[in-house]
Parts: structure tokens; sequence; C-alpha cells
């Protein structure tokens, strides 16, 4: 059996077959445009996530590096103090070593200058022999021998002959003379013990 379909009738048809046709497609176009969207949005929360996480990262990386930074820097300084103690040290060794060595130098010159001051003069020959060179050694700085005879016997209290008679050995002395004299030459060589007179200071002759 056969219908007659009016023609405007057909065309709505069509037309609505249509239109639900592009329907379909805008909403499958839709559908497809929201599942981008959504994989988007997806990949936006993981790239947000990493970004947060790469700069959580970076803040303890900085804080180690800052730290190792610090740490580099206080063994630099440790090293330089170290350095600093260790000249100190050098330093305080060297004046030490240079004290030790000069108060030893004074040690041993005052000791020799003590042995050279004080010679045993029990013997009358060695103190005579001293005396005379002493005596003339002052001749030859310009004093005379009546001056040194002078000077002795008013340090002595004996007379000034007694003293001339000991210089040229013209009698044979009292020992009372001879300690008075010993004691006055004891106290002149302490009293000339920086001077370089050779007779007296440099050897001790024996008994």
């Amino acid at each position: 059996m056969f219908f007659n379909i009016d023609d405007n009738f057909l065309f709505v048809l069509l037309i609505a077959s249509a239109l639900m046709m592009d329907n379909y497609f805008i909403i499958a176009c839709l559908f497809i445009l929201w599942h981008k969207i959504d994989s988007m949005r997806n990949d936006i929360t993981e790239l947000r996530n990493s970004i947060t996480e790469m700069r959580r990262t970076s803040k303890t990386e900085n804080k180690k590096v800052v730290k190792a930074i610090s740490d580099l820097g206080s063994s630099i300084n440790k090293i330089h103090e170290a350095l600093q103690t260790e000249e100190s040290n050098k330093l305080a060794i060297s004046t030490l070593s240079n004290g030790i060595n000069e108060g030893l130098n004074l040690v041993s010159t005052t000791n020799s200058i003590r042995i050279r001051q004080y010679p045993d003069y029990s013997n009358k020959e060695t103190l005579w022999k001293d005396v005379k060179s002493h005596i003339d050694q002052k001749k030859s700085e310009g004093r005379s021998n009546n001056s040194m005879f002078n000077e002795i016997a008013s340090k002595t209290g004996i007379c000034s002959k007694t003293v001339y008679n000991f210089y040229h050995r013209k009698t044979k002395p009292r020992e009372t003379t001879v300690n008075k004299i010993r004691d006055w030459f004891n106290k002149e060589v302490g009293r000339n013990s920086n001077l370089n007179d050779a007779p007296i200071l440099i050897t001790l002759r024996g008994i």
C-alpha cells in the first residue's frame, strides 16, 4: 500500500533529520572537547604538583647548599685561626728560645766574670804580679805611680812608702800589709770587672 506524502512534510522531515544529525555531531564534538579539557585539567594538575614538588625540593637543596657554604666558611675560618695560632706559637717559641740563649750567654758571661773577678790571691807572688800589672796599666792610662801609691795607701790605711816598697819588692812585706793590699785589690777587680785589663782579668794564676 502506498501513501501520498505531502512534499512540505517530507521537507520538514529532512530538515529535522538534518538538525538531529547536527545535534548529535555537536554533542559528540562537545563530549570530545570535554574529554580533552578534562585530560588537560589533569595534566595541568600534575604539572602544578610537579612544580610544587620542584619548588619544595629546590628550597631543601638551597638550604643544603647554604649550610654547606656556611660550614665551608667556618672551616676556612678555623684553618685561618689555626695558622695564626701556629705562627703565634712559632713566634713565642722563637722569642723564648732567644731569651733562653741570652740568659745562658748572660749566665756564662757572669760566671766567667765572677771567676775572673775573684782569683785566689793567697799566693803572694801572684798577688804582687797582678797588683804591679794593674798599676802599670793605670800608668799607661795617664796615672803616675805616685798617685796610685797614694790612692792605695788612702784606701788600705798603710803608708804610700810601704806600697812603693811592695811594688818594687824592696822589702819583704808584713802579713798585715799583704792582707790589706789583697782586700783592696779584690775590691778593685770587682769594681773594674767590665774593663778589659788583660793581665788581671784573663787568666787565673794558681798558687
